[in-house]
């Protein structure tokens, strides 16, 4: 029933994204076939990579044309990319036309129907390379015009984190001889790039797992906040891939996920500045006499991360306000909910219990008001008596 309801897909085939591409062969091999929904306006698409050491495949094999065909079933469409192959193209030609396609599904989606904020990147063991590529070196999509964020994210599925081994060949260096040099994607880790989702079987080729696993490590250690990575058991370095057709697939279900949870954040991107500031009190508060100093994040670099980042800490409030975030008005319900963010009475959680609240509550059409009420404590009075009289002032 669940297929039976599914958007039907429809198929175009060997489009040329290098139309103009100087040789014979780039004519040859740079086209693309895509696989799009019917009956799904604004839907996700996934450029997908096939494997084979950058030294063959093909965008029809059978992982590529099973995985587009279940994916775009499900409302996902999928782009299956045929690129130069070494040796008769050298790095960084496969790189270069890789860029090239995700460059003209960015550009062509909206066309077909699909949502240009919501194109992702994902590919097979060289696949795997060629997307990671993309998403840490930044050079090959600028070329196109294209920055950190007009991709939504990357789903390397057993991908090369060091120099490709087809790249070590073309420069005579041993398969066996890892090297991180300038065509690695780890050598290019950076916070800015945008979110990663790694994958690899428990069986997979020898180091492939560790790699992967080390790449998000160093990820995360440079600060990136939303770099994961995915083990699963009993795949190797075939069924990683080959099996992510079939119905109730792991691994195609954790890609469904990483690409609908990115979708949502795109979709209700951080809200940054409130609809409306009101302060609560037309003078100053009731039995406000203390100076506290100004207003300040008092977050400390030796503060725990959460979620890969630091909150922030507000503290020395002493102007209370009401912080209006207004639902989108196609979804407006009408309701309105005061947050008031934790902290112990002596600082405010403002993002994290605050602002990231109200952006939850906004998807669901209900308008948000975070209120930064006073703290710390102040003396004299009850600790919790001076941030009650703020919250009874905003909901009078």
């Amino acid at each position: 029933n669940a297929l039976a309801e599914s958007p039907s897909v429809r198929v175009l085939s060997d489009l040329a994204y290098k139309p103009d591409g100087a040789t014979e062969y780039e004519q040859e091999r740079c086209k693309l076939d895509w696989y799009l929904p019917e009956g799904k306006p604004g839907f996700q698409t996934l450029v997908w990579f096939h494997g084979g050491g950058l030294k063959n495949g093909h965008k029809a094999d059978d992982i590529a044309a099973s995985l587009a065909k279940r994916f775009a079933s499900e409302g996902i469409a999928v782009a299956s990319v045929n690129y130069r192959l070494s040796p008769k193209s050298t790095y960084p030609a496969y790189i270069e036309d890789a860029a090239a396609a995700v460059a003209y599904v960015h550009r062509e989606t909206s066309n077909h129907g699909g949502d240009e904020k919501l194109v992702f990147v994902s590919g097979h063991s060289a696949g795997g390379y060629l997307t990671s590529m993309l998403g840490m070196h930044g050079k090959y999509l600028k070329a196109h015009g294209l920055d950190d964020s007009a991709i939504a994210g990357y789903l390397p599925v057993s991908g090369q984190m060091m120099t490709h081994s087809a790249v070590r060949g073309e420069r005579g260096i041993e398969r066996s001889q890892p090297v991180i040099d300038e065509a690695a994607p780890i050598f290019h880790a950076r916070p800015g790039a945008a979110p990663f989702l790694c994958i690899a079987g428990s069986d997979d080729l020898p180091t492939r797992a560790e790699e992967n696993r080390y790449f998000v490590a160093v990820m995360k250690a440079v600060g990136h906040p939303n770099a994961s990575y995915k083990e699963f058991d009993g795949r190797d370095h075939g069924t990683i891939a080959s099996q992510i057709s079939e119905s109730g697939d792991v691994v195609a279900t954790a890609m469904q996920n990483f690409i609908n949870e990115v979708s949502d954040r795109r979709a209700f991107p951080e809200l940054e500045a409130p609809d409306h500031v009101i302060n609560i009190w037309p003078n100053e508060p009731p039995g406000e006499k203390r100076d506290l100093g100004p207003e300040q994040d008092m977050t400390k670099d030796t503060d725990d991360l959460i979620a890969g980042r630091r909150i922030i800490k507000l503290g020395n409030v002493t102007a209370p306000q009401a912080h209006v975030f207004l639902a989108p008005e196609n979804i407006r319900t009408g309701a309105s909910v005061v947050i008031c963010p934790g902290g112990g009475f002596s600082i405010l959680a403002w993002d994290l219990e605050g602002i990231e609240v109200a952006q939850w509550l906004n998807k669901l059409g209900i308008t948000a008001i975070v209120l930064k009420y006073r703290v710390p404590t102040r003396e004299q009075i009850p600790r919790w008596m001076a941030s009650t009289q703020d919250t009874q002032r905003t909901l009078s």
